[in-house]
């Protein structure tokens, strides 16, 4: 009676299983370094993310902090819009004030420097509301351009974090993947051995009832 032969296995030595085991979670652990250190990085950056917590929430986490901040910017960009349109409402009820005033003094006939000088005074005090609300005016876009390129710059920065999420995700999950698949190895080899230990001592049996006969 004859052992049955050994299985063929197409599967890698028990020492090189371990080698690449360890190999594979040695990589893994240094991937979850390198997000923790992003992590860290994005929460001390100018406007942070806040509440940034395991790398499964990290994304929605700041999806949720880019919006809020984009609403933010948002309504001081109204609220400036409002306030220029205001002061262009002012500036030109202002030039009709002073068209007014011209015209009702050149049908004026006053004899006296005094009342004349008086009418001069007058329209240089509406020329002067007309510049503020114009300068106002000027204040108004410089503050929305400037909260428009923040916006900007917010959205930029929210695009590289999550390209670079993206990235340590999918080599995590790769390591993760090739972590299982060794795992996988690792079984197959303990069974084959298991397999070849049974066929050893089947053969050793035989052996000895051979000799017995």
């Amino acid at each position: 009676m004859n052992a049955r032969p050994l299985p063929s296995l197409n599967i890698l030595t028990g020492t090189e299983v371990q080698e690449r085991l360890i190999q594979a979670r040695a990589l893994q652990a240094a991937f979850k370094k390198e997000w923790k250190r992003l992590v860290e990085t994005i929460a001390k950056t100018e406007t942070p993310f806040q509440s940034i917590g395991t790398h499964e929430y990290a994304e929605e986490l700041a999806v949720r902090e880019v919006e809020q901040e984009t609403k933010a910017i948002e309504g001081k960009a109204q609220r400036l819009e409002e306030i220029t349109n205001g002061s262009i409402a002012s500036l030109k009820k202002d030039r009709q004030r002073v068209g007014f005033m011209r015209s009702k003094s050149s049908v004026l006939t006053v004899g006296s420097n005094l009342s004349k000088d008086a009418g001069l005074m007058a329209s240089l005090g509406v020329w002067a509301d007309d510049f503020e609300a114009l300068w106002s005016v000027q204040k108004a876009r410089a503050a929305s351009e400037a909260l428009q390129e923040q916006l900007d710059k917010t959205k930029e920065k929210f695009k590289q974090v999550g390209k670079k999420y993206r990235e340590i995700k999918f080599k995590n999950q790769l390591l993760s993947a090739n972590i299982k698949l060794v795992e996988n190895q690792c079984k197959e080899l303990e069974k084959y051995r298991a397999h070849e230990t049974r066929c050893k001592s089947k053969t050793e049996r035989l052996e000895k009832s051979k000799a017995l006969l």
